[in-house]
């Protein structure tokens, strides 16, 4: 018989209760000793789980009163408050990650050790959740759900042993191949996620015309010969077109320097890194790149039923581009885009 933890943020904001009982029930095992740990108390949820593990209670936080003489015990007072987490915190794990980390920092201390040992622990939320795993369960095995992902997560150098679910195709592809424990499993809920991922995140600020959001992941300076060129003829043909580019990239500083060269400023719009990108691909028209890897969003933008085109799976994409509609301006990119890579 196993001894197994499953940890619960039911508070989580891209994940309904309805998900969080199938989750659990998709890992239930009736010969399992099971262990629920919530890091917040939802009456519903107990109730409904009680049934079936040991619900274990919410997290509390350990606070010291008072020390009259430190160096003695015996005088030592301490009170225990239930461990809350503001919604900007659990909001800020997908946003902004370095906050929730500032934020476990000054928890972490006040959290005690769980000193059971487990067999395998199972994390349903991203954020704090995660932190409270890494820091004060001991376990043999480690899963991890990765419900909506980030294009600047690297899992490379996470824990040996911890393993990965994601329902993200592209995901999973890139971590893979780089030889992460990651499993990919579809999920019904999926679109819910993301859409509530977008709710969540940040989107456009300004309207200028058709919007192209891209990785400015390019291979090779031929590629970024392409891109620059295609946005000239943008440019010179008076297209209500721009295009946005997203993450890091190592030819970041030949790109500014032909935006300026060009006046390119209307046609380019650098957004730099981001961590939570669903709110701008849910508000673009149409989503392009040149090469698959970490900061690939096809599948993403294919469940969101957005016209796509990537460079390195030309033909697979040919069904989620033919048949839709699309502007003018376009259908002018797209047959610029399919002449230089045709070439």
């Amino acid at each position: 018989m196993k001894k197994i933890l499953m940890v619960i943020d039911p508070y989580d904001p891209i994940l309904s209760i309805q998900q969080i009982k199938s989750m659990f029930h998709y890992h239930y095992k009736e010969k399992d000793q099971v262990y629920v740990q919530m890091m917040e108390y939802h009456r519903g949820l107990y109730e409904y789980l009680k049934d079936y593990a040991s619900v274990l209670p919410p997290l509390n936080l350990r606070k010291s009163n008072k020390k009259d003489e430190s160096n003695n015990q015996h005088y030592w007072q301490f009170s225990f408050v239930p461990l809350t987490i503001p919604r900007n915190i659990r909001i800020a794990s997908f946003n902004y990650p370095s906050i929730t980390t500032v934020f476990w920092n000054h928890l972490s201390p006040l959290i005690q050790l769980d000193r059971r040992v487990y067999d395998h622990v199972l994390v349903f939320s991203q954020g704090v959740s995660v932190f409270y795993v890494k820091e004060k369960i001991e376990t043999a095995k480690v899963t991890y759900y990765l419900h909506v992902i980030s294009p600047l997560i690297d899992l490379r150098e996470e824990l040996p042993n911890w393993r990965y679910i994601t329902n993200s195709f592209s995901f999973y592809h890139w971590q893979k191949t780089s030889g992460v424990n990651v499993l990919y499993q579809r999920d019904n809920h999926q679109l819910e996620m993301v859409l509530a991922a977008a709710k969540i995140g940040e989107g456009f600020s300004d309207r200028g015309g058709m919007r192209i959001l891209s990785p400015g992941n390019w291979s090779t300076p031929q590629q970024l010969d392409e891109f620059i060129h295609i946005c000239r003829e943008i440019k010179k043909k008076k297209l209500s077109v721009r295009w946005y580019l997203y993450g890091n990239t190592p030819f970041i500083y030949q790109i500014i320097e032909e935006i300026h060269k060009y006046q390119l400023q209307n046609q380019i719009v650098l957004l730099g890194e981001k961590h939570n990108l669903y709110q701008y691909l849910k508000q673009a028209d149409f989503y392009m790149e040149w090469e698959e890897g970490q900061h690939s969003l096809l599948s993403e933008a294919i469940l969101l039923d957005k016209p796509v085109l990537s460079l390195g799976l030309v033909y697979p994409c040919v069904r989620y581009l033919e048949g839709k509609v699309l502007s003018y301006e376009l259908l002018q990119v797209v047959t610029m885009f399919r002449q230089h890579i045709q070439k």
